[in-house]
């Protein structure tokens, strides 16, 4: 298979200051068979609104909305709903 789809799962809290940037970084690598999947873990900053912001012009971006259940609970979730051949 060429070019596999690579599925990149990001479990975050409360990182409004970083969520940005690390999105970016993401969309920017060279490969770009990937699905960008973010789990937010109950945040009380705006880091869904930053991430849906960006996912808005991305379609490879998912945001999963979760409450307190942990970062383990948040990377299942995403695992269970991620495509790609690699994650």
């Amino acid at each position: 298979m060429v070019n596999p789809l690579v599925s990149m799962i990001i479990a975050a809290y409360n990182e409004e200051k970083h969520i940005g940037k690390c999105l970016t970084s993401l969309l920017n690598q060279t490969y770009k068979s990937i699905e960008i999947i973010l789990v937010d873990d109950g945040s009380s900053d705006r880091t869904v609104e930053i991430a849906k912001e960006i996912a808005r012009k991305h379609k490879n971006i998912k945001v999963i909305e979760q409450g307190r259940r942990g970062m383990a609970q948040g990377w299942n979730n995403a695992f269970k709903r991620s495509r790609g051949k690699v994650v």
